[in-house]
C-alpha cells in the first residue's frame, strides 16, 4: 500500500518539531533546524548507520524509520532537517480515514468535501464529461437561470458568448451555486475551528511522531560525551528508552 506524506504543507507538524526539540513554538517554518544540521548527521550516524543519499547533489543524507504503522523520515536537505510522517492511503478514496483527502486540507475544505458528498445530486462539476439525468436536469435550470440574469437570449452564439465574457461570469455563477448549497461562512468556520484540519487519525500520527522525537532527544556517548541529535547534551534525567516506542530503521 502506497504511503502518503500525511502533514504536507500543515503547520501541525511544525509546532511539534518546535516543541520536542526545544525550540520557540511560534517558529512558522522548519528551516529552523538548520543550526543542528551536523549534530543530526553525527548523531544518527553513531546511532543508527549512515544515511541513504536520494539525491547526490543536493542530500545530506536521509533515515527511514517504521514506528508503528508510519514510516518517519528524517532528511537531510541542502540546508536544514525536514521531519516527515507518511501513513498508509485508505482502498477506499472516499473514506475518511484516508490520509490524501484531508493532507494539505483545512477544516473548511473537509466540511466542504463532506457536504459535497451528501449533496452529490446537486453539485456540478464543470469539468465532468459525463452527465446522469439528474445532473443534467440540474444544470439545464441553472444554465436558464443565468441567461435571465445576463439577458441571454436564444440568438446568442457560442461565439458571441464567449467574446462577451459569458464563459468566466458563467463559471463564477456555478461556483456561487455549488457554495450556495454548503452555506458556510469559511470565515467564522476557520475562526472556530482553525486551518489546519485534525481528527482522531492525525492525532495518532502527531502522538506517534512526538514520541519518535522525544527518543531522539535521548543522549549516545561518545568517549563519555553525551551527544542527542541537537548536539552535546546533558545526559542527566534521561532514562535510557524507557517506556519508549519501537523504532526500526528501514534500509
Amino acid at each position: 500500500m502506497a504511503k502518503f506524506n500525511i502533514f504536507q504543507g500543515n503547520n501541525l507538524i511544525t509546532s511539534v518539531v518546535a516543541k520536542c526539540l526545544k525550540y520557540e513554538p511560534n517558529q512558522e517554518s522548519t528551516w529552523f533546524t538548520e543550526d543542528i544540521y551536523f549534530e543530526a548527521f553525527f548523531y544518527l550516524s553513531k546511532r543508527f548507520s549512515q544515511p541513504k543519499i536520494l539525491d547526490d547533489y543536493k542530500d545530506g543524507g536521509t533515515w527511514d524509520f517504521s514506528v508503528k504503522e508510519y514510516t518517519i523520515r528524517l532528511h537531510l536537505n541542502s540546508s536544514w532537517l525536514e521531519v516527515i510522517i507518511f501513513g498508509d492511503e485508505h482502498k477506499n478514496p472516499m473514506s475518511k480515514n484516508n490520509f490524501r483527502n484531508y493532507s494539505m486540507r483545512s477544516p473548511y475544505m473537509v466540511k466542504y468535501w463532506r457536504e459535497q458528498i451528501l449533496k452529490k445530486s446537486l453539485f456540478i462539476d464543470m469539468f465532468k464529461e459525463k452527465r446522469t439525468k439528474s445532473e443534467t436536469k440540474v444544470i439545464e435550470n441553472l444554465f436558464e437561470k443565468f441567461k435571465k440574469e445576463h439577458n441571454i437570449d436564444d440568438t446568442w452564439t457560442d461565439e458571441k458568448f464567449k467574446e462577451e465574457g459569458k464563459e468566466n461570469d458563467w463559471f463564477d455563477y456555478v461556483n456561487n451555486y455549488n457554495n450556495s448549497l454548503i452555506n458556510i461562512n469559511r470565515d467564522e468556520f476557520e475562526k472556530k475551528y482553525g486551518s489546519d484540519y485534525k481528527n482522531a487519525k492525525t492525532k495518532h500520527a502527531l502522538k506517534t511522531l512526538e514520541q519518535f522525537l522525544n527518543n531522539m532527544m535521548t543522549p549516545i556517548y561518545v568517549r563519555d560525551v553525551a551527544f542527542n541529535i541537537k548536539g552535546n547534551c546533558d545526559s542527566r534525567g534521561f532514562n535510557k528508552y524507557i517506556d519508549n516506542i519501537e523504532i526500526k530503521l528501514k534500509k
